[in-house]
């Protein structure tokens, strides 16, 4: 198993360094291009330059204004507590509209991952307009948890064999019956968010007790997720659940 995952940890930064693009735009600053794509099937791309003894990244307000012209602004109390913890889960801060962190020098690549990762995280906020959904999914499925006395730790990140972290949503943790289990939530369920989930699932999972579970709550009432995604978690014994038929899998969340 960890010559497996280490197969595929190998082959995902292979893919990521290939299609990962710098570009220099003036004297201080430059632009870096990666592989995973918004909403609008656009390559997500952010800035940096050197500051001090490191680096300052920034998306230089694209995340944010973006998601404010399709009508998502973050201004409602609840979207921007569920905003300040997704960033703070990524160790990102915010300017403005603008998505920043300072970078140690020697943690550049770690940093650069957890970039892109809080990017396409706040990215996903865009269904929770009202246009999509009545309310935000996350605290639905937190309510959900609740409701069925499901005991959980949210907002939990994990260190790798990469040394690089992967969050989860949400751990509800091993009992007697069960094992331990981490759970994605998702918006939106497309190839390249799949990819991303799986690599980090690989360099993770050898380092947590046998028989641990990771399984992907979708929201399919709103967006129905790729079927390309779909295989690709079951492909490595991943367990999506669409949010429509919940109540059907509650034994494997409740136990």
């Amino acid at each position: 198993m960890t010559q497996l995952a280490d197969t595929h940890i190998k082959d995902y930064f292979s893919w990521l360094k290939k299609d990962t693009v710098i570009t220099p735009m003036n004297d201080m600053w430059s632009r870096i291009s990666t592989p995973f794509y918004d909403r609008h099937n656009d390559n997500l791309a952010f800035y940096y330059r050197v500051d001090g003894n490191g680096y300052y990244f920034s998306d230089d307000g694209y995340i944010l204004d973006d998601l404010a012209m399709c009508g998502c602004a973050i201004e409602s109390e609840s979207r921007i507590k569920l905003l300040n913890q997704t960033l703070a889960g990524f160790g990102i801060s915010r300017d403005k509209n603008a998505l920043v962190c300072f970078v140690p020098k020697d943690e550049f690549a770690a940093k650069m991952h957890c970039f892109i990762q809080a990017m396409l995280a706040v990215n996903d906020l865009f269904y929770t307009s009202q246009t999509y959904v009545k309310n935000i999914f996350q605290d639905d499925v937190q309510n959900w948890f609740e409701l069925h006395n499901i005991s959980y730790i949210a907002g939990a990140s994990f260190t790798g064999l990469s040394g690089y972290s992967h969050r989860y949503e949400f751990i509800i943790p091993h009992s007697r019956n069960a094992p331990e289990r981490f759970i994605k939530v998702l918006n939106q369920v497309k190839r390249d968010k799949a990819l991303s989930i799986v690599a980090g699932w690989n360099d993770i999972q050898s380092t947590r007790k046998e028989g641990t579970k990771l399984y992907i709550i979708i929201n399919d009432q709103e967006n129905q997720p790729s079927a390309q995604a779909i295989h690709c978690f079951e492909s490595y014994k991943i367990l999506p659940l669409p949010w429509s038929n919940l109540e059907d899998n509650a034994k494997l969340l409740t136990a």
